[in-house]
């Protein structure tokens, strides 16, 4: 999110304002870390005799300590672009910025509670990737993509007093109103869902077994 923008900008040599977002390029990176992560790590640690509550365990403290790592990495990127490196590169965490107001505890809190978000969906997709196979995978994989289509059908349906309703409920989950963003109410929201995501790791962990490629 940053080096490229410096490269373009030093080949190009132009003088206009470069904006480029922080945010979005590490959630995908810490999904990926979760995902790879889950596979990797569930092999070594039963190899070495660890249960799997105790595995499940370490999920949690790694996406804590990664997401928290990877927020403050981002947040001194961040300062060190914006008052040591170009003057027309301005690194954004947009965001972020929308319920924080750039102010740092918030912004720290922000970023940490989505990354976490981000790698507990990691989290959950790696373990599905690893336990579900063949034909079931392809199934499931149809049914999750057919389910906002035909969520989308029902809305459409539904009128205007249904969509209505959905957009104030989700106005109040994600603390969108006239007053502009509020940050507390996404938070809750990024907490709740990771809550879930967390309850459904484990389960989908507790009676996991190791692949094995039949000779």
């Amino acid at each position: 999110a940053i080096v490229f923008p410096i490269v373009g900008i030093m080949i190009s040599g132009t003088k206009e304002a470069i904006n480029s977002d922080g945010m979005f390029s590490s959630l995908i990176f810490i999904f990926i870390i979760a995902f790879i992560g889950v596979s990797s790590d569930f092999k070594l640690c039963i190899q070495n005799g660890m249960s799997r509550k105790n595995i499940f365990i370490s999920y949690i403290l790694s996406n804590l300590a990664i997401s928290a790592i990877l927020s403050v990495v981002l947040l001194i990127v961040k300062a060190i672009a914006d008052n040591f490196l170009m003057t027309n590169l301005n690194i954004s965490l947009f965001v972020s910025d929308l319920y924080t107001k750039g102010e740092l505890l918030p912004t720290f809190v922000f970023l940490f509670i989505t990354f976490l978000l981000g790698s507990s969906i990691g989290s959950v997709f790696g373990i599905f990737n690893d336990r579900v196979t063949g034909t079931k995978k392809l199934i499931i994989l149809a049914t999750l993509i057919m389910i906002p289509i035909i969520l989308g059908v029902i809305i459409q349906l539904g009128g205007a007093t249904l969509q209505a309703k959905l957009f104030k409920l989700f106005s109040n989950l994600f603390g969108i109103s006239n007053e502009g963003f509020q940050l507390m109410p996404i938070l809750g929201t990024f907490l709740a869902v990771t809550l879930l995501l967390s309850i459904l790791t484990y389960f989908m962990n507790i009676k996991r077994e190791i692949k094995r490629i039949n000779a």
